[in-house]
């Protein structure tokens, strides 16, 4: 998937660990207010039961009247609402990217891993890290994270769901977060495409797979600097 919405650029894969069958899933929703609010969820399990899954927790969220005008706390608390009275539970990350104001908001219930920014200006590569419980266990009261930092043009967040952290190798060693960070270090000047190729590759090369062991979502987001990118017509 290749979008260009409200001045940004996303573009996402999934690989199903069942092929046609993913229990990934995410939206990029433009917004009235200019802001554009990205979520991804991650059911529980993978094949034919995680895909029926995410479809209907898609389907409970969005029929949601507000669900659309939800800022990343309300709307995890509020997805943590609907699936417990629909005894549905899952990982999920709300992301809100406030162009204006060059902001974005990151809130993570679950098994999300935490998502990096690449800094278009200074090359860095820094970790956000919000906290968060699953969705769908009934937390009454309780607030969920945000982490709201700059996003600037010239940025790129790279959200992915656990299926790349969690590869393992022959030996039985996982990804980690440690393996995102080498595969990104570097990565700032480089299309989103490729960031996005980069570290689905390796994570497949380190389990020596075709197809992940898990559903395996990768999202990057980039801030263009101003003329550098036109929406795709």
């Amino acid at each position: 998937m290749r979008t260009g919405v409200s001045g940004l650029k996303v573009v996402a894969q999934v690989r199903a660990a069942v092929p046609e069958q993913s229990g990934d899933g995410f939206e990029v929703a433009p917004r009235p207010d200019g802001t554009t609010a990205i979520w991804l969820l991650d059911a529980v399990g993978h094949g034919e039961q995680a895909r029926a899954e995410r479809q209907q927790i898609t389907q409970l969220l969005k029929s949601d009247p507000n669900w659309a005008s939800l800022d990343p706390e309300q709307a995890l608390s509020r997805a943590d609402e609907l699936l417990a009275a629909d005894g549905k539970d899952g990982s999920m990350a709300f992301v809100q990217v406030d162009p204006a104001r060059e902001k974005i908001s990151v809130a993570l219930a679950g098994g999300i891993p935490f998502p990096m920014i690449l800094r278009g200006d200074s090359g860095a590569l820094e970790t956000i890290e919000p906290g968060g419980l699953f969705v769908g266990y009934g937390y009454a009261d309780i607030q969920h994270d945000v982490v709201q930092t700059d996003f600037r043009p010239g940025d790129r967040l790279v959200l992915f769901s656990d299926g790349i952290t969690e590869a393992r190798d022959q030996s039985d060693t996982l990804f980690t977060l440690e393996g995102v960070s080498r595969t990104l270090q570097g990565s700032s000047s480089a299309p989103p495409e490729q960031i996005l190729d980069r570290l689905m590759h390796a994570s497949l090369n380190h389990a020596g797979r075709e197809l992940p062991e898990d559903d395996t979502t990768v999202i990057v987001v980039e801030f263009p600097v101003q003329g550098s990118f036109s929406p795709p017509t």
